[in-house]
């Protein structure tokens, strides 16, 4: 994707659902937010922008 900006990516961090394999839980679905995609690595961005 592209974006025009950095602030288009705040607020949108992905969420993955986590493999049966790999939690072995077969009737639980666990799904984990990626932090990690934040701009500039923060749970606090959105805050941030709010701040503004």
């Amino acid at each position: 994707m592209k974006y025009n900006n950095v602030l288009e990516l705040i607020g949108n961090t992905p969420i993955i659902k986590i493999d049966d394999d790999i939690t072995k839980l077969k009737h639980i679905e666990i799904w984990a937010k990626c932090e990690l995609f934040n701009p500039f690595g923060s749970v606090k961005d959105r805050t941030a922008l709010r701040n503004f």
